[in-house]
């Protein structure tokens, strides 16, 4: 339920809403009924090459997300379309997820009310016809993890996180090479982990056919440096700190192609085609080994009139 305004093309767009929804989560080995209550508010000026937006957003009734909020705010000047330069800071705060405060397994147990997460954060994205580059430095508190042994704990330190990473979508005849590239500095020590580098591109070549038939072929690349990743507990669903095993430094290779038939779709993939190439076995998840090349095929057919 809201309000909002009817001049798209003015110098100011607003608008404001009250939203609920509700519905059962499972907790562990219960289902609870759970129901939520939030407010949100946008607001939007433009004046020639500047854009200024604001954003907020409150929890308003529901126990385990009651200190959730959004306050974000960006102001950007653009030359065109394409080219511009966007500043903007948030401040938000999370209430620990369900399955932090309130847990029943067979194993397990716990019922706590945790500090709400925080994170403050600035950053600055530069578009460019040729991509996008964004610089992010973001400070993390009261960060909820799970230990070694299965347990819920909370730091209330701060951490520093510094993020700087690369978009971009190149075209040239039928060919298309979509790049993610991304470096992140984190202080080391404490509960928060991430690799230091990661990437994800994509090579595609699209042919169209006199026919009406489209063909595309091509090769998803992913990596990330080694870091110390959290292990997987299955008996409570949950990733957890441990401080022995890495996991990264594997490059990760699929293949894929598809045609389109009218409204018909064939697609196929090979996953892990690099398997054995450069070492023959590694980790995505201390001790869970990557799977193995594999064959994947599906066919969508849309229906209407």
């Amino acid at each position: 339920l809201g309000l909002q305004s009817l001049a798209p093309f003015g110098r100011w767009q607003w608008q404001v809403a009250l939203h609920h929804s509700l519905g059962n989560v499972r907790n562990g080995a219960e289902w609870l009924y759970q129901q939520l209550l939030w407010a949100d508010a946008r607001v939007q000026w433009r004046a020639g090459a500047w854009q200024v937006k604001g954003h907020y957003a409150q929890g308003l009734y529901q126990v385990l997300q009651s200190n959730t909020s959004k306050a974000e705010i960006t102001a950007g000047y653009w030359l065109n379309e394409k080219t511009g330069l966007v500043l903007g800071m948030l401040r938000q705060t999370q209430n620990p997820g369900m399955a932090a405060q309130q847990f029943t397994g067979l194993y397990q147990q716990w019922n706590q009310n945790g500090e709400a997460i925080r994170e403050d954060a600035v950053f600055a994205q530069l578009h460019l016809p040729i991509g996008k580059l964004l610089y992010r430095q973001a400070s993390v508190a009261n960060w909820v993890y799970w230990d070694a042994q299965g347990q819920v704990q909370q730091d209330p330190a701060s951490y520093r996180l510094q993020q700087l990473s690369y978009q971009s979508s190149l075209r040239w005849w039928k060919f298309r090479l979509d790049l993610h590239h991304g470096w992140q500095w984190l202080e080391q020590g404490g509960p928060l982990r991430a690799p230091r580098f990661f990437s994800q591109d994509v090579l595609s070549i699209n042919h169209h056919f006199k026919t009406g038939w489209e063909l595309q072929l091509g090769t998803d690349f992913r990596f990330h440096t080694a870091y110390l990743a959290p292990g997987f507990r299955p008996e409570i669903g949950q990733f957890v700190l441990q401080d022995t095993l890495q996991a990264g430094n594997h490059p990760l290779f699929d293949l894929f192609a598809a045609i389109k038939v009218k409204r018909t779709r064939v697609f196929v993939k090979f996953e892990h085609a690099n398997q054995g190439f450069p070492a023959p076995n590694f980790y995505t998840v201390p001790l869970y080994p990557m799977y193995s090349r594999a064959f994947r095929f599906g066919l969508t057919w849309a229906f209407y009139e």
